[in-house]
């Protein structure tokens, strides 16, 4: 096996290690960081037939580290958690369906959520232009009163939770508008490995404007790590919500009483007020944490993903 194709493997590699989670083949191709110019995955198996790198070993259709092999079990685990947070993330998206001015559900974070069952469920929501404080509040009041978000939140939104009232329920900390789906703003200094796979990994349960792909196209500077996602992705028919005649009826009608600008620029004075006091003073040794402004709103407070990028190149570096 070439060096070149050596070093991808591995960096890809340490990367999902970080989570426990060994690599199918058709996997290791999809998900290869800085794959070989070129390479198809005809020319990748034979390059894997050939024979695996140092320090990496093949089980049960797994790739992983060298002594990884109990990650195994720990990913089939994962794959049971991983259907119970989508099926909460469905009722979530039926609801969120009917609110003016959402487009979209992006389930994300999907490796880490599902380390533990005990984890919350992280989303995107993308959100029409000049209505993103509105659609944070409604989307909010929506899931608190169906008990989708946690339970002392009440509708003081703007409130923190406990750990154990996160369990299973669903994360509003991210939402972005359709005119700013490029991420790029948002990376660490280097190679941001973690916003690079977070992109990749995104699960479109709710998409009306069908913005995944534009997503995609906007975030180009993901293919410079990323070259094989390209190769495009196919969501589970039993994860897809899509509008029904009544839930687009609805939408419509609250778009329309909604329409005028009085209502996004009362509840932008009213939560900018709160949040800024709440988030940016208590975190603003954060890099890039949190963001406020009209075309993104980000509150992730204990975002790691400096952390996982120094950890990432602790573990590759070992093997190259």
């Amino acid at each position: 096996m070439e060096n070149t194709l050596a070093q991808s493997i591995f960096k890809t590699l340490a990367f999902f290690d970080i989570f426990d989670y060994p690599l199918t083949r058709e996997e290791l191709f999809l998900y290869l960081w800085q794959s070989p110019s070129q390479m198809t995955y005809s020319d990748f198996v034979v390059s894997l037939g050939e024979g695996v790198p140092r320090g990496v070993e093949t089980q049960s259709g797994y790739y992983f580290f060298l002594g990884k092999s109990e990650t195994i079990a720990k990913r089939e685990r994962k794959t049971l958690y991983l259907e119970q947070k989508i099926k909460i993330a469905k009722r979530a998206a039926r609801k969120l369906r009917y609110i003016p001015f959402v487009e979209a559900l992006f389930v994300c974070n999907v490796l880490p959520v599902v380390v533990k069952s005990s984890s919350d469920i992280d989303v995107l929501i993308i959100v029409k232009e000049n209505r993103i404080w509105l659609s944070r509040f409604l989307t909010s009041v929506c899931l608190t009163l169906f008990r989708l978000r946690p339970t002392n939140f009440g509708l003081h939104f703007f409130s923190k939770s406990s750990k154990k009232s996160m369990t299973d329920k669903i994360c509003l900390s991210f939402y972005i508008t359709e005119n700013h789906l490029d991420l790029a703003d948002i990376c660490v200094g280097g190679d941001d490995v973690y916003q690079a796979y977070w992109n990749t990994t995104l699960i479109p349960l709710y998409d009306r404007a069908h913005l995944y792909h534009k997503f995609y196209e906007q975030n180009t500077w993901v293919q410079k790590y990323l070259s094989n996602t390209i190769l495009g992705y196919h969501l589970l028919s039993r994860w897809k919500i899509l509008d029904t005649g009544f839930s687009h009826a609805v939408k419509s009608v609250g778009e329309w009483i909604f329409g005028a600008s009085f209502f996004e620029n009362k509840l932008r004075i009213l939560q900018r007020k709160h949040v800024q006091q709440r988030e940016t003073v208590e975190n603003q040794s954060v890099e890039k944490s949190i963001v406020i402004s009209d075309m993104m709103l980000k509150f992730h407070k204990n975002d790691r993903k400096k952390q996982f990028q120094n950890e990432w190149k602790i573990k590759w570096q070992q093997y190259i």
